[in-house]
């Protein structure tokens, strides 16, 4: 048994009285909608020139305009 397994079942952590769901939470880094848009439409343009989504990615790189990793 990992020793974190064994701490938590000995002492296990107070409960939240009003607990946010995970999808519910405020993702700080998450991205926009308009982000979304634009990796979609690099990969479909890397697609149509029969490039891989890596290829595509490292190509708005080194162009500058990368917007997520």
């Amino acid at each position: 048994m990992a020793t974190s397994t064994w701490h938590y079942r000995h002492h296990p952590r107070a409960r939240v009285a009003d607990p946010i769901a995970h999808t519910e939470r405020y993702q700080p880094c998450a991205l926009s909608s308009e982000e979304r848009a634009q990796i979609v439409s690099a990969i479909r343009d890397g697609w149509h020139e029969q490039r891989s989504v890596e290829q595509s990615f490292y190509d708005a790189f080194d162009a500058g305009r990368p917007v997520a990793s």
